[in-house]
């Protein structure tokens, strides 16, 4: 919230007094001169315009309504999407390294089904994104082959895919785990927006707006969300109320990451039929599946899966989305 302080900027103006003419008429006025042993002192600058606390107040009281009248309409139009499927851009921005980008793709069903990967895109010498043309001549940014990383929620767990360690973690059926394995992402702006559940876990504030979308600042309330991000900026779409553009701001002053649903490698679909088979568990041969970190470090071997979950539906195809984790950067 902003409070904008008006502050006057004194000007000095200088003028000479014309004096009347004496009884001789020749001579002009004698200037003023300072005290012997005193220097001139220059004119006290002007204090800035008081503010007056009862229209800071009214504002504040504005920008919030401004707010609650957003996450209201926010709300409405959430509840009218019952499936999305989105794909979008991801780039971890890094100063020392250079940025590094994802492709990615978030499937999720209501109420509580959710599938999210991401998939690296190649860089030339110059870390820049390598683009080559398709049989058609369409220019195509260059993916590697196999994901970066796979996260399911599955509704009773949350699954966690790693193709650089050969590993599924297995997160059971406890709200918190299930939203720390997922909050990393762009998953609490997308889809199931409830407001009062969102003025509970961040403090959102209107920054500005134009005829296409809010900005919106958001900090996190709870620790939960604090342990994800600091800070956040999202665009948020007049017209569809969802996301044109996320930044987040990690934790341990990190480079921001930033998601874009909009542009030529991004797009929104709505109300979509979804394959259910992408939100149950996949058994990948000579992978480790490791069960419940939290309460065992070393894990259980994959003949420990949980019944339901070892015989649940199996996915036809990979996915191409983009990553939860930090990508690997060299020390």
């Amino acid at each position: 919230m902003r409070t904008l302080i008006a502050w006057t900027l004194p000007l000095a103006i200088g003028a000479w007094a014309a004096g009347s003419a004496s009884a001789q008429g020749t001579q002009p006025a004698p200037k003023r001169q300072a005290p012997a042993g005193k220097a001139a002192q220059p004119a006290p600058a002007a204090a800035p315009a008081p503010v007056d606390p009862a229209a800071v107040k009214a504002q504040q009281v504005a920008d919030r309504q401004a707010m609650d009248d957003v996450l209201a309409q926010w709300e409405v139009k959430s509840k009218k999407i019952v499936s999305l499927d989105v794909a979008f851009e991801k780039i971890e921005r890094s100063k020392g390294f250079g940025d590094e980008f994802y492709q990615g793709r978030a499937m999720l069903q209501s109420p509580d089904l959710a599938c999210l990967e991401f998939r690296k895109v190649l860089l030339d010498e110059n870390r820049k994104p390598i683009v080559k043309a398709d049989k058609d001549g369409k220019p195509v940014v260059q993916l590697e082959k196999e994901p970066y990383e796979r996260i399911v929620c599955t509704g009773t767990e949350v699954l966690q895919y790693a193709w650089d360690t050969r590993q599924i973690i297995v997160h059971p059926l406890d709200k918190e785990i299930r939203q720390k394995a997922l909050q990393q992402g762009p998953l609490p702006f997308l889809f199931n927006m409830n407001a009062a559940e969102t003025k509970r876990r961040y403090s959102m504030s209107l920054l500005k707006q134009n005829e296409r979308e809010y900005l919106i600042g958001i900090v996190p309330s709870e620790q939960i969300d604090k342990g994800a991000f600091t800070q956040a900026f999202l665009w948020l779409s007049k017209e569809t109320y969802l996301p044109n553009k996320l930044v987040l701001y990690p934790v341990g002053g990190k480079d921001p990451v930033e998601y874009r649903f909009k542009g030529e490698n991004a797009v929104i679909r709505a109300n979509v039929a979804m394959d259910k088979s992408f939100f149950g568990f996949t058994k990948i041969p000579g992978w480790k599946v490791i069960v419940n970190p939290e309460g065992n470090a070393q894990g259980a071997p994959a003949d420990a899966r949980p019944a339901a979950a070892a015989g649940a539906a199996q996915p036809k195809r990979a996915i191409a989305q983009p990553a939860m984790r930090p990508a690997s950067r060299p020390q």
